[in-house]
């Protein structure tokens, strides 16, 4: 499973945070995104993903997510939206 973002970063089972912390694993250096901006949780389940009371906060298909509450991201295509950032899933679960 990738995230999707140009360029393209791979997510694993468990939470995957997004954000501009050098300890994200999807780090990202847009001004516009928090430190620790979001989380992709992913297990045999699905996928969820959930803000991180970021600054800007976090989208999914339009709407703005509350803090801390998982919501279920759809496999593959667009769905959440980090201010300016893009994300979309593609790919399979390593």
């Amino acid at each position: 499973m990738r995230v999707r973002v140009c360029p393209e970063f791979p997510v694993y089972r468990g939470d995957n945070v997004i954000g501009r912390h050098e300890s994200c694993g999807v780090r990202l250096a847009a001004q516009s995104v928090s430190k620790r901006h979001a989380v992709i949780e992913v297990d045999d389940d699905g996928h969820l993903i959930y803000d991180c009371n970021s600054l800007n906060k976090t989208r999914r298909v339009r709407r703005v997510l509350k803090p801390g509450v998982r919501y279920a991201l759809p496999n593959p295509g667009p769905n959440s939206k980090l201010r300016q950032t893009q994300l979309s899933l593609k790919g399979t679960i390593p």
